[in-house]
């Protein structure tokens, strides 16, 4: 398996006015680095409105 690791920066005048970033990096140390950490992240956030 080959892994990247993707990292772009959208907004809604993205089609129209600005300059994007997208970042990729073909690195599979880096991506499983990366993986784990947004698996961390995801798994203790909480969901729902702010008070």
């Amino acid at each position: 398996m080959h892994l990247i690791v993707l990292i772009g920066i959208w907004s809604p005048s993205a089609a129209h006015a600005n300059d994007e970033t997208l970042l990729v990096i073909h690195s599979p140390k880096l991506a499983n680095h990366f993986n784990s950490k947004m698996d961390r992240l995801w798994n203790s956030t909480e969901l729902g409105v702010t008070p």
